[in-house]
């Protein structure tokens, strides 16, 4: 199981820079990329409102990014954060009980956002306190998020955005989210149901929703 301890968090002041990203490989830039991970869960588990998850959203981009030695353009990161936060109302447990009778449903086909998130990211979270399943609920979406904006940032400045979006979230879903994605998807070419399907994921532009089992 992946560690629980929850560092403290913070509601005021700004993200430390870090000085790694999920695609280091060195040793030192894993530890360094895990541990800004346990912070940004940990930041993320404190969000309350969409205003606030927006911004955590847009800092986790820009600073990957960054860190990436890559640079996202406008139009592209608010794709992204648009998929990314979308994702996240829908698997995250706390932010359903933050947003309430938001504008858009936090859970899916009857499942409880904990749910979706076990089938969305592929984890085992059964036995579990609930302060445990939610920050690594949290934890893994960061991960996600991270892998889908390091990949983003590597992509040609003049690509489409919608093209970028659908490449970064697919590479990355298949990494730390595979429950987002069509058994064998090949190259993205763009948001699509699987011919047939009623309920396949269309993380692309909709954000999270489980396939059907």
């Amino acid at each position: 199981m992946q560690e629980s301890a929850r560092p403290g968090s913070r509601r005021e002041g700004t993200y430390p820079r870090a000085s790694g990203t999920p695609m280091v490989r060195s040793a030192s830039g894993e530890f360094r990329a895990q541990s800004r991970s346990v912070e940004l869960a940990a930041e993320l588990l404190d969000v309350i409102n969409e205003s606030e998850l927006e911004g955590f959203l847009g800092r986790l981009v820009a600073e990957t990014a960054q860190n990436a030695g890559g640079r996202i353009p406008p139009s592209t990161g608010r794709r992204l954060v648009a998929v990314l936060s979308k994702t996240a109302k829908r698997t995250l447990p706390t932010l359903t009980a933050a947003l309430g009778d938001g504008t858009e449903p936090v859970a899916v086909a009857g499942l409880s956002a904990a749910e979706t998130a076990a089938r969305v990211y592929g984890m085992e979270l059964e036995g579990m306190s609930a302060e445990d399943r939610d920050y690594e609920i949290a934890r893994q979406f960061v991960r996600f998020g991270q892998a889908a904006a390091a990949q983003a940032a590597r992509a040609p400045a003049a690509a489409p955005a919608v093209g970028v979006v659908d490449a970064a979230v697919t590479g990355a879903g298949r990494e730390f989210a595979p429950g987002l994605l069509p058994p064998g998807r090949g190259a993205p070419t763009g948001p699509q149901l699987r011919p047939g399907a009623s309920r396949e994921t269309t993380v692309l532009s909709g954000g999270a929703q489980p396939r059907s089992s």
